[in-house]
């Protein structure tokens, strides 16, 4: 029969095969279970944590004397592709900002060319007077081509295929608050649905 002695050592030579030193749980609770340590990007000294550190490394940073362990807040855990085809330029262990893919937009406009040229009207404002004495140009008054209406302003007729250049505005892509599929969530960050729970590392 086996003592206490004995017991707790096959125990400890079970947790070691089941959760061997370097492995990554996810808890649903903020406490740091016995044996691990958030994975909050700290500094642990190489000495201590020797059987840690060789398996790690200076991967996530380290110095003379201290290594790092990854920080895993608020990230999101991506699959290496040591091939590059899935996720190019991304080397292992390296952080990697958020980023939306290459895209377009386009903007349809809906009557805002004009021809060469044709017969059109600018509205003109005047005083009262200005309908006795006309519509001064060049220098000299004149009546011609003018239409008065009854609030005192005037068209002024331009001359068929008249040139002129009409300035339109430009255009303005403002934050979008909805489409077809429903109201647009906007953030400071591109995410998409989550939740928050403790990742830790076994260190000993």
């Amino acid at each position: 029969m086996l003592n206490k002695e004995e017991i707790n050592e096959i125990k400890r030579q079970l947790a070691g095969e089941l959760l061997p030193v370097g492995v990554i749980l996810i808890f649903p609770y903020e406490c740091t279970p016995d044996g691990f340590i958030p994975c909050d990007g700290r500094q642990l000294d190489k000495q201590e944590y020797r059987k840690l550190y060789e398996l790690i490394g200076d991967t996530f940073g380290a110095d003379a004397t201290s290594f790092k362990i990854p920080d895993l807040r608020g990230k999101f855990v991506r699959g290496y592709d040591d091939s590059g085809i899935f996720d190019c330029n991304h080397p292992f262990g390296e952080y990697q900002m958020d980023a939306l893919q290459g895209h377009s937009h386009k903007a349809d406009w809906a009557n805002q060319t004009t021809g060469p040229g044709g017969e059109h009207h600018h509205l003109y404002f005047a005083e009262p007077w200005n309908r006795l004495s006309g519509f001064k140009e060049n220098g000299n008054y004149s009546h011609e081509n003018m239409d008065y209406n009854s609030d005192s302003s005037f068209k002024k007729k331009t001359s068929i295929e008249a040139p002129h250049v009409h300035n339109l505005p430009d255009i303005h892509l403002n934050e979008i608050i909805s489409s077809n599929q429903g109201r647009v969530r906007s953030a400071t960050e591109t995410r998409p649905k989550n939740i928050a729970l403790n990742f830790c590392i076994k260190a000993k």
